[in-house]
This record gives structure tokens, sequence and C-alpha cells, in this order.
């Protein structure tokens, strides 16, 4: 569900592969969506603590300082960020398996079809805008006639 301040077109990519990052990030953009990166999970912390909420969260697994696991743990244990989805995109060997583990809304294995990612940020994205609608109009009440 979309609390206040989460932006419905707004991307966080976690990704330590510069290239990756990168292009990932224009594509994103050139197809309308707002993009923040970081380039590893203590970062991307950082970011969600300092700038406005996003629909989706696209992480990778494998990475320095902070891995993707960890991350994953610090953003379920932080209410502010808990119900944030995930879409994780690895070359790990067990990516299934591992995105099972973690949780997440889904999972994407690299190397990335471009069709794969928009149609999968697009799903969640629209799904988080029709909670936060959802539940502004629970919160008004029975509209009176």
């Amino acid at each position: 569900m979309m609390r206040k301040g989460q932006a419905a077109r707004r991307i966080l990519l976690i990704d330590d592969e510069r290239d990756t990052r990168e292009a990932v990030e224009s594509l994103l953009r050139l197809y309308g969506f707002e993009v923040e990166t970081a380039e590893n999970g203590r970062k991307a912390l950082a970011a969600l603590s300092d700038g406005p909420l996003p629909c989706v969260i696209v992480l990778d697994l494998m990475m320095p300082d902070m891995d993707g696991r960890e991350f994953r743990e610090h953003q379920l244990n932080d209410p502010r960020w808990a119900a944030i989805p995930v879409v994780v995109h690895s070359g790990h060997c067990d990516v299934p398996a591992v995105a099972a583990q973690l949780g997440v809304t889904a999972f994407l294995v690299k190397p990335i079809s471009v069709d794969a990612l928009l149609g999968v940020i697009d799903r969640v994205c629209e799904e988080s805008a029709a909670d936060m609608h959802n539940g502004a109009a629970a919160l008004a009440g029975p509209a009176s006639h």
C-alpha cells in the first residue's frame, strides 16, 4: 500500500554494476519513471531516509558493502519501508529460491528483458497506486448523497 510521500512512478534502483545501473536508469526514465539509484544497500537505506518513497525497489542481490539480502532485512525491519514492494534482479544462480526466501514481489534474472522489466514495474506501481486510492477511499468513508 502506498503511503503519504510515496510517488506513483518513482523507482529506487539498487545495483553495484555502474553500467547496468545507468542503462536501467536511462531506460526507466525514457518510459516516464523518476529514478533514484544506489550502488549498494547502505546507500539505498540513506536514499530511503532522505527522499520520497518509491512505488517499487529494484534490488540486485550480490553487491559489496551491503548486499541485497542484508538490505532487505533492514527494509523489512523498518515500518516506514516494510510495505514497499521489491523486485529482485540478479544473475545469482538460484534467483527464484532466493527471491522466495526474501519474500519479494517479483524477480528477474539477468540479463533482463526490457519488456519483462517494464511489465513488472508497471504492474507493481499500478497496484501500489490502486492500494493508495482504495486506502484513501476507505478512510473517507461512504459517500453521502
